[in-house]
């Protein structure tokens, strides 16, 4: 079982690190969830994890031609594989 994976199935009873997952540290009050890199075909970097206990996927919002446009943008996530 993957790291997110014993999140997932744990995060409910247990909030981010879940029950599988062993910290190396105390669970901070504030946290709210929990990111993983990933890496797309093409190399690319993207994170997926679990934000207050639903599934999210984070995504670089490319050069910015605003700046106050974010840097990245945070999703729900609808469980399909992210490809480039």
């Amino acid at each position: 079982m993957s790291e997110e994976e014993g999140v997932m199935s744990h995060g409910q009873d247990h909030g981010a690190r879940g029950a599988g997952i062993h910290a190396p540290y105390p669970k901070d009050p504030n946290e709210i969830g929990a990111l993983w890199m990933k890496k797309t075909e093409k190399g690319g970097t993207w994170f997926s994890g679990i934000i207050e206990n639903r599934r999210v996927v984070v995504f670089w919002n490319g050069p910015k031609k605003n700046p106050k446009a974010p840097d990245y943008r945070v999703l729900l996530s609808t469980g399909a594989r992210h490809h480039d």
